[in-house]
């Protein structure tokens, strides 16, 4: 996070709920020297960090991808297998999302992120398309009048 010095950052990493929270017992936020603060949380549903989130760190699986763009943000994607590397390609190739291959990408992908409104704007236009959708239950609806 060093390189990111100078931002007002504030991270939440959630652990999931098969992992150990390395700062068990704490309970004020992991001060950094660089002044950003990182907070260390169990299984959090993602819906409930998103309407304070400026952007997403993650690994590209569906359900954070779509949440992500639901709610109208960006993300930086480090896919690991599976679905993700698929996810992250489709998400990049829609101006929402930077994919990363190594930790040491990290941190300069979330500044650009950060001082490039572009990638917030699409994923913001990504939301509008979206939600101008049917729902799925509209959907049936129609499905079964025809």
């Amino acid at each position: 996070m060093g390189a990111l010095a100078g931002h007002d950052i504030n991270v939440i990493a959630t652990l999931g709920s098969s992992l150990k929270n390395p700062h068990a017992g704490t309970e004020r936020p992991n001060p950094r020297p660089d002044d950003t603060e990182v907070r260390f949380v169990p299984f959090v549903p993602l819906g409930q960090l998103l309407d304070r989130a400026d952007l997403v760190v993650g690994s590209g699986g569906a359900g954070t991808v779509l949440g992500t763009l639901a709610h109208g943000l960006p993300m930086v994607l480090w896919p690991q297998g599976a679905d993700q590397p698929i996810n992250a390609a489709r998400a990049a190739a829609a101006g929402t999302a930077i994919t990363v291959d190594n930790a040491a990408s990290v941190s300069p992908a979330v500044r650009k992120m950060l001082t490039d409104s572009e990638f917030r704007s699409r994923a913001e236009t990504v939301a509008a398309e979206n939600n101008r959708r049917l729902s799925p239950a509209d959907v049936i609806a129609r499905i079964a009048a025809a």
